[in-house]
This record gives structure tokens, sequence and C-alpha cells, in this order.
């Protein structure tokens, strides 16, 4: 059996002449869908004067159509698929974060708790509840993992297109919240 989607609406009386309706994330298991969380006035990414964080910088590169032959966002926007590991390995992973092994790569989306979703043998795609296509400002609730532990059932790609299909994502980046690629030299360090 399936486990249910769950989405409650509560009504609130804020004034006794005012009633206002809250909307509760809808869960799987341990995936909440943060895809109606407010936008909050703070800028999405990080400010010119630090360097963007491991999950900022991949959101960024997910944004960056050149490369969506090489690493796209899966069709509901919950989660991406890298199609070229040893492009990605070889290309991008040395422009955007100072290694080139997919292992260190792999390391850094299991600390900041990302899971990983088998589509076939040489296929994966990786889903975290904050990071959705669309919508950079919930990225910064992204956090590393400090002690290595995640708990839950893990979830499927059907899953995901389950929670898609009552909860779509915005196709694209708006306009205003265009994520910006670290700058030439300016990469992340791994290791």
């Amino acid at each position: 059996a399936r486990p249910a989607i769950a989405r409650r609406r509560v009504k609130q009386r804020v004034n006794p002449s005012e009633e206002e309706t809250q909307i509760i994330p809808l869960s799987l298991g341990h995936y909440i869908d943060h895809s109606l969380d407010p936008l909050i006035d703070d800028p999405p990414f990080a400010p010119l004067q630090r360097m963007a964080n491991f999950p900022e910088t991949l959101f960024a590169i997910l944004c960056n159509e050149s490369l969506s032959d090489i690493i796209t966002w899966r069709p509901h926007g919950r989660s991406f698929t890298i199609l070229d590991r040893s492009v990605f390995a070889r290309s991008v992973l040395p422009t955007y974060y100072r290694t080139s092994r997919m292992g260190s790569f792999s390391k850094q989306l299991n600390g900041y708790s990302f899971n990983k979703i088998k589509l076939d043998v040489n296929q994966y795609t990786y889903y975290h509840p904050f990071f959705l296509r669309g919508l950079p400002h919930l990225v910064k609730n992204i956090k590393r993992n400090v002690s290595g532990t995640k708990g839950g059932k893990q979830i499927t790609e059907a899953d995901l297109e389950r929670i898609s299909a009552e909860a779509p994502v915005p196709d694209r980046v708006s306009e205003t919240s265009e994520p910006m690629l670290p700058s030439k030299g300016s990469t992340i360090n791994m290791r």
C-alpha cells in the first residue's frame, strides 16, 4: 500500500471577526513539501561578500541551461539527475567545486542530507525537501548535517511525482531571484 500524502487546512481566528486559513505542508514519510512556503524578503542566495555554499552553487548550476545535457531537474522539479557523470566530473565539478571526484561530490550531497533514488544501473536522482526548481529562497534552509544521521523512510521517484501532481513547483526561477553563478576562480573547496 502506498503511504498517504497529507495536507491539512487549519482555520485559525486572528480576531473574533476574522478567520485565517493556514496551510500545513504536504508530507510523505520524512519528506515535507515546502513548495508553498512563503517568500521572505531576504535575498535567496549568498550576498556578494561571502561565497555561495554547496547547495547554493548546485542550485545555480541546475539553473544554467547550457549544462542541461549534463545535469538537469527532473520533470516534476523536486529532484535532479546527473545525466553524464563523466562529463560532470571532468568539466562541471572542477569549474565550481575545486575537485573532479564524484566521491567528493556525493559526500557533500550526503553531508547536506540529500537523498538518492536509483533510476537505473548508471543513473541516480537526488532530492532534498528544500531543494525545489524555481524556489531559490528555500535553499538557504539547507544546513550541513553535523551528526551524519538520517531518519525516515526513503521515498521513490513515483512518490515525488505524486506530490508534484498535487502541488507543482515552478518551471524556472523568477527573473528577480536568478541565482548568481560563482565567478571563475571562486570555487568551493570540498575537501
